[in-house]
Formats: structure tokens, C-alpha cells, sequence
């Protein structure tokens, strides 16, 4: 198994050199970088799993705003620090420790986040599989979500009815079925609502764009 690659951000020396070589025992990869700047040219060159960010009143304003998404990220802060913190882990950071900290509590908030970002980019792959797969299928299909909004139709769906899907997007399934008696279907689409650990597919009728009179 590959080891999981963090990137400590810290202006401080002796804690870079003193965390950095605990995490190694432990064994995680460790990336270093002093600042904010040099850890954004470190994320160009190297795929990152988790930023393990030192925060403190020296830091640089580019560490403050660096990007929360694209890898799990812990926030280690004084409580000087507190308010940016917090502010950070509502901008997307796992969490934060309050120094002085334990050593378990860094290596458990580590193991924790990366647990929880490599399932979160499990299912955004998952997502995307099933949705280029609804894509490309050779019947119209839609999703919707439990209240019955429209999130998705596929090329099918937008030939076979005379749509565009910017237009049926975000509105409700409802009005884009056939209103017995005064329209004839026009064809019949899938339709699915993601449900958990499955799906709920259904077949329905559904009228041409002429037909619901959209401008």
C-alpha cells in the first residue's frame, strides 16, 4: 500500500523537523514547506493526501486561504489563532487542535481525515461513473431527488422530447409529464431516484416541449 503524502505548513523550524519526524515513524510521507507560497508549488509538483497546517500569528495570509477541497486538511492553532481556525474548518479543514495537543490526537485526527476524504473522492467517482453511464445510455433517462426535482437528463431524453436540459433542470418532474387527456405521450423515459445503497428506477410517459407551450 502506498503511503498517505502530508504536507506540513509551519514557519516554525523546530516543529516542522520534530512532527515531521514522528509522522514518519508512523509511516506517512512528509512534504515540507515554510509557507503558504512554497506549499502551493509543492501541491503543482506533488499529488497531496492531507495539509497538516501550522497556524500561528506569523503565518502568511496564503495559508489562511488555502484550498480545503482538493485534500484533507487539520489545523494546528493557538488560541490566538482560534477565530481563523474555526473560520477554516468552516471553509472545508477536518478540524483543528488546540496547542498544546498529544500526539495521538494529531496521529488520530490524521487517520480520521484521510478515512474521510478517500471516501468522500470514492463516492465523487462513484458519482461520475453512474452519471456518464445515464449519459450515454441509449434510452431517454432523467434523475431526480426525493423532492421530486429534476437534477439530470441525458442526451437522449433532450432528443427524444425536444428539450434542452437547461430547461428542465431544477424544475419538478410533474411538468414535463403527460397531462392525460389533452396531450398524446410523445415517448417514455427512465426515470431514477437515487436512493441509499441503491437505486429506484421507473418508466414514464412524458410530452414534447410544444406540448407544455415553454418558451
Amino acid at each position: 500500500m502506498n503511503k498517505a503524502v502530508i504536507l506540513l505548513i509551519s514557519d516554525d523550524s523546530d516543529l516542522r523537523k520534530n512532527l515531521a519526524d514522528i509522522l514518519k515513524l508512523n509511516g506517512y510521507k512528509i512534504l515540507l514547506a515554510e509557507d503558504g507560497a512554497e506549499a502551493f508549488s509543492i501541491m503543482q509538483k506533488s499529488a497531496v493526501d492531507l495539509k497538516l497546517i501550522d497556524l500561528s500569528d506569523t503565518s502568511d495570509s496564503d495559508v489562511l486561504f488555502t484550498d480545503y477541497q482538493s485534500s484533507a486538511s487539520i489545523i494546528l492553532t493557538g488560541k490566538a489563532m482560534l477565530e481563523s481556525a474555526i473560520e477554516a474548518t468552516d471553509r472545508g479543514a477536518f478540524s483543528y487542535l488546540v496547542k498544546p495537543y498529544q500526539i495521538e490526537q494529531v496521529l488520530l485526527h490524521i487517520r480520521r481525515a484521510l478515512e474521510k476524504h478517500q471516501a468522500d473522492a470514492a463516492l465523487r467517482e462513484s458519482e461520475a461513473k453512474f452519471r456518464e453511464l445515464v449519459e450515454s445510455a441509449p434510452g431517454a433517462m432523467l434523475l431526480i431527488n426525493d423532492r421530486q426535482d429534476i437534477l439530470m437528463v441525458n442526451k437522449q431524453f433532450e432528443v427524444l422530447f425536444d428539450y434542452d436540459r437547461s430547461e428542465v433542470i431544477g424544475r419538478q418532474i410533474e411538468e414535463i409529464l403527460t397531462p392525460p387527456p389533452f396531450h398524446p405521450a410523445s415517448g417514455i423515459f427512465q426515470g431514477i431516484l437515487p436512493e441509499a445503497g441503491n437505486q429506484k428506477y421507473w418508466e414514464e410517459k412524458g410530452v414534447l416541449r410544444s406540448s407544455q407551450g415553454w418558451q
